[in-house]
């Protein structure tokens, strides 16, 4: 992932307000790296990022069979979160299980059940985050070759009403796809 990605995650994963006062540290020229020393300098450390994380995966809503876009919602907090404590080198609060089991109680029980037989399977190790990021890629990608589209809220969704507690950190693959969309629209024909 290159730094430019990086920064847009990081800059995406702040409070608007922290966003607004720190907007010097993320133009293109600056680095993925000083930025982060930088808002560490200033905010913390990446204890602290770690635990942004973990508490947006906590607040999450449970969702119910058939919710295509809340599933694609948790895929991509958990691939954020895996990322992140990778390039933190923060590995201890990935392999925390506390966080897998909190998770799998928000999804379907078909979904319970499946990620029950694949945690079940890495016995005697205990299933990490990083492990429940490779199994959700794996759903995610079955439910894509199925034909469900992730990008647009299904109107079987579990409620007519907005989710609460939406998650709008570094989903930096919808983001530039919608950038990339944008972009490529023809001034003349207002086509793709």
């Amino acid at each position: 992932v290159s730094s430019a990605y990086k920064l847009l995650s990081l800059r995406d994963n702040l409070n608007p307000d922290i966003q607004r006062s720190e907007a010097h540290l993320f133009f293109l020229s600056l680095t993925y790296d000083l930025a982060l020393v930088e808002l560490e300098r200033r905010y913390g450390s990446a204890e602290v990022v770690m635990q942004a994380h973990v508490q947006h995966l906590a607040a999450m809503q449970p969702f119910k069979s058939g919710d295509y876009q809340a599933l694609f919602e948790m895929a991509t907090m958990v691939r954020d979160v895996v990322t992140s404590a990778q390039s933190l080198n923060f590995q201890q609060e990935i392999t925390h299980s506390t966080v897998v089991l909190q998770l799998a109680t928000k999804m379907p029980l078909d979904l319970q059940r499946e990620w029950g037989r694949t945690a079940y399977s890495l016995r005697p190790k205990t299933a990490s985050l990083a492990d429940f990021d490779k199994w959700i890629d794996g759903v995610i990608g079955a439910e894509e070759s199925r034909g469900a589209n992730f990008l647009i809220q299904n109107n079987k969704s579990s409620s007519a009403q907005p989710r609460q507690n939406q998650y709008n950190g570094p989903t930096m693959l919808y983001t530039n796809m919608e950038e990339v969309r944008k972009e490529n629209v023809c001034q003349i024909c207002r086509a793709d």
